[in-house]
């Protein structure tokens, strides 16, 4: 630690300048303490101590919080009549862990010379950082137990479940999810962790507080098992009662563009979806849908048959049977789908919305670009994504008890891709 010492009996002008530029910098550190809540501890003593006896001091005073007034940009000790001047990167070094770590018993420093690694190793462990091999990191959690370190201010950590996202698109369903979800997560200054589904080596020693799941597959069981922490699983309601359980009501959302077409006048509709299954589980989300397209075509006494999955048949194909079994109005669930207005218009050459009309599931900012722009079903994520954190803040408060699942309603966004046919009156 470099200390720059000016003795009293130096000229008193020269010591009155320094006092008048030091006694700024004082108060500055004052209000940084009161503002950050920071603690003088141990650790602090400690340092202040080590400067008086580097300055070659043997009589250093012990620390005396009242008397002795220490600055973290620069030290003014009066009881030993000396100023000194102390690198200002070190003590906000200290300032930033005691936000951080309690102290008052053992500190980083400690655990780093126990395990035989740096200070900065020891943060990042105890932050969950992936830039620790498997070695290191269990020989400074074996350190930090054996001098029985604790932290002061936990940092939570969070793991974010998410599907194979190789092939995400910037404007799909589970980017947009993610996003937000992202940005909800840093405000609270929580460590964050991707989890892919198609991942096959999750380290069993990584710790969570809680999980995340954006993922529909099998995999939000295999993390539940694997780190025994609440998971909040959105838009994949399971009925386990093992997770919380956040969604959109995904039955009703079909029913609103159906009726919405017949209302207009159209009654040859075909829905269109993403997948029938996502590896041993039923998309649950295709199951309501499909379910709620038909109870809606059924009541009417229409035929509820025309229903086709992406991902068993060519989205071309999907269309062009479409146009042969006369059909008039298109609902289209699959979210990452968003080359069939441009199939129909510039490929199959037809008019929308007046030779074919077209319902969407609602992208934010992509839809209502198009032209013309394009009716959809909107879930409401950032009430979704609010009841995520709302959940969240409970379990790091300590709350885990079960909940009743939150569900949502959906809303329809009425542009210019329906056509409205003969007498039909819209509602």
């Amino acid at each position: 630690m470099m200390v720059e010492i000016v003795r009293s009996r130096r000229c008193p002008s020269l010591i009155r300048h320094k006092f008048n530029h030091l006694r700024s910098s004082y108060e500055n550190s004052i209000r940084l303490v009161k503002k950050h809540d920071l603690n003088i501890t141990q650790e602090m003593k400690n340092a202040n101590h080590s400067a008086r006896c580097s300055a070659g001091f043997r009589s250093a005073h012990p620390f005396r919080y009242q008397k002795n007034i220490f600055f973290f940009r620069s030290g003014l000790d009066f009881s030993s009549g000396m100023f000194h001047n102390i690198n200002a990167t070190s003590f906000m070094h200290y300032a930033t862990h005691f936000q951080r770590y309690d102290m008052s018993s053992q500190s980083i420093y400690t655990v780093a010379k126990k395990a035989g690694c740096s200070p900065s190793t020891v943060s990042r462990v105890l932050t969950n950082s992936v830039r620790v091999t498997p070695e290191t990191r269990a020989r400074v959690l074996a350190a930090a137990r054996a001098v029985n370190f604790t932290m002061r201010k936990r940092i939570p950590q969070v793991g974010v479940l998410v599907s194979d996202l190789s092939g995400a698109k910037l404007t799909s369903y589970v980017t947009q999810l993610l996003r937000l979800t992202m940005q909800e997560l840093v405000q609270r200054n929580c460590v964050i962790r991707l989890l892919e589904s198609g991942q096959d080596d999750w380290p069993e020693e990584d710790h969570y507080d809680a999980i995340i799941s954006l993922a529909y597959n099998e995999s939000v069981n295999r993390v539940s098992s694997l780190y025994s922490v609440p998971v909040i699983s959105l838009n994949n309601p399971l009925g386990t009662g093992d997770f919380y359980e956040i969604y959109s009501d995904h039955r009703q959302s079909a029913v609103l563009a159906t009726e919405y077409l017949l209302t207009m006048g159209h009654r040859n509709i075909m829905l269109i979806c993403f997948k029938k299954a996502v590896g041993s589980i039923v998309d649950w989300g295709m199951q309501e849908r499909t379910a709620g397209f038909r109870e809606t075509m059924d009541k009417f006494g229409l035929c509820s048959d025309l229903i086709a999955f992406t991902d068993s048949e060519p989205v071309d194909n999907i269309l062009l049977r479409a146009r042969s079994n006369g059909v008039t109005g298109l609902i289209v669930f699959s979210e990452d789908e968003l080359r069939i207005p441009f199939l129909l218009s510039h490929i199959m050459k037809l008019r929308i919305p007046e030779e074919m009309s077209l319902i969407m599931e609602e992208l934010p900012s992509v839809l209502d670009y198009y032209s013309p722009p394009i009716t959809a079903v909107r879930q409401p994520f950032e009430r979704m994504v609010a009841a995520i954190m709302e959940r969240l803040d409970q379990i790091f408060a300590g709350d885990t008890a079960p909940a009743d699942p939150v569900v949502f309603h959906n809303e329809l966004v009425i542009r210019e891709s329906v056509s409205r046919i003969g007498n039909a009156v819209c509602r």
